[in-house]
């Protein structure tokens, strides 16, 4: 029985191509040289940092939380349909695609970073949280940019070069944190991201040729927009369950309650991150095998690595679990009231490894149901929400119950994505070529 699993364990890492293994490696290296880095800058900052304090600071990260989650779509459009075309051996209508999705997400920048520091202004007597929102809205402008060079970056497949960017931004960024944050508090924690994202961006200026010129507001984007449209409801609907979470927590438990949440959900958010990196290269793989047609061979990619990614979440438990138990009473004992809820959230990370590759295929244009995403996130919303108010209306609504029903809404969205992908492309599609 042990040979059996071996041998399966073999087979799912040997079918990894070489070309995906070392743009995995790219990214994976960069994420464990920056991962220590980040993990000291988190401990120093929830050192000098009391909890309401990190909760205030996450309530303020919901403006540079558009970047994620307040777009219309355009970068999604353009790594769907260039890597397409690419399959397809299209150029033009690649670079069609390039001038209408990168200038429709440019316009969108403008017009965020204007609506920003025009309601700056409102708060501009308020030291603090003029600060906040006008440093939040610088942030969210050059991560809109950022954005466009690394979808680029990711079509033409140059992970290395994302790597590059992401470790010296970053550890410049957390390295001046980590040292000013004993003096100057909150406001070294809110400064340096706007410096991080000017640093990945000058990298990438030298280094990636867009393949066309960007316009603001150009006649193009409404050609893309129903399109886009669909990915930006995806995107919007998942930005609205990210929303509703903090703002049951702030309403109904208090800011105290949201900085326990954040700190609980940091060692799972570390921990998916290595699936995001392994999903984020097979992206374009999987578009332009879709787009040739090998539909068998994408079902293949989907199921072996989902599978992987998954029995190496399940893996991880012990091991974090054993981590926060030692860790935190010993060096931030003032965390100590969020390991409950720290254990719990662990459970996040194979509810993230599920439904991860086989949402891609179903916003591909072969499929073309990005809609479902939509539909699956605003039931998981409408669950959370309903529950946790009526929880918080019997009195008996805590930050543990709260993590409980996160899971359940986001277990209910990972099973709509399995349902989707198996009756919209593998019974329809692979089952009938």
């Amino acid at each position: 029985m042990r040979n059996k699993y071996l041998i399966l364990w073999n087979n799912l890492v040997e079918r990894v191509s070489t070309k995906t293994a070392k743009d995995y490696l790219f990214l994976t290296v960069s994420n464990i040289a920056i991962r220590p880095i980040q993990f000291v800058k988190g401990i120093v900052v929830a050192k000098y940092i009391s909890p309401e304090t990190y909760g205030l600071y996450r309530t303020g990260e919901l403006i540079t939380m558009l970047n994620k989650f307040g777009n219309l779509g355009f970068n999604s459009t353009a790594s769907r349909e260039v890597g397409t075309a690419l399959g397809e051996k299209n150029q033009r209508k690649a670079n069609y695609f390039r001038l209408s999705c990168y200038s429709g997400e440019f316009s969108l920048a403008i017009i965020l970073l204007v609506l920003g520091l025009t309601s700056s202004l409102t708060v501009i007597s308020k030291n603090v949280l003029f600060l906040v929102i006008i440093t939040s809205t610088f942030t969210l402008f050059l991560s809109k940019i950022h954005g466009i060079y690394t979808t680029e970056a990711i079509i033409q497949r140059e992970f290395k070069l994302i790597s590059i960017s992401s470790v010296v931004g970053s550890a410049v960024s957390s390295i001046l944190t980590i040292l000013l944050v004993p003096f100057y508090g909150i406001y070294a924690v809110l400064l340096f991201p706007v410096a991080q994202e000017l640093i990945i961006l000058f990298i990438f200026w030298r280094k990636i040729n867009l393949n066309t010129s960007i316009k603001i507001f150009d006649k193009s984007i409404s050609s893309v927009f129903k399109t886009s449209f669909h990915f930006s409801l995806s995107t919007i609907s998942y930005g609205g369950y990210k929303y509703a979470e903090r703002l049951i927590l702030v309403s109904q438990l208090g800011t105290k309650a949201l900085g326990f949440f954040s700190f609980s959900s940091l060692f799972a958010e570390q921990a998916t991150q290595f699936v995001f990196m392994m999903v984020k290269v097979r992206k374009q793989k999987l578009f332009e095998e879709l787009g040739k047609g090998n539909y068998t061979a994408v079902h293949k990619i989907v199921k072996r690595e989902t599978n992987l990614f998954l029995i190496l979440s399940i893996l991880s438990f012990p091991i974090i679990g054993l981590f926060l138990y030692y860790f935190i009473p010993l060096y931030l004992p003032k965390w100590v009231e969020a390991l409950n809820a720290s254990y719990l959230m662990l459970i996040l990370i194979p509810l993230k490894v599920l439904g991860s590759y086989e949402s891609i295929v179903i916003v591909s244009p072969i499929v073309n149901k990005q809609l479902l995403l939509s539909i699956g996130m605003f039931i998981s919303t409408l669950f959370l929400v309903i529950i946790s108010f009526l929880f918080a209306y019997l009195g008996v609504l805590t930050l543990e119950k709260f993590i409980v029903i996160n899971l359940i809404s986001s277990a209910i969205y990972v099973s709509i994505i399995n349902i989707a992908y198996y009756k919209y492309f593998y019974l329809s599609i692979v089952c009938c070529k």
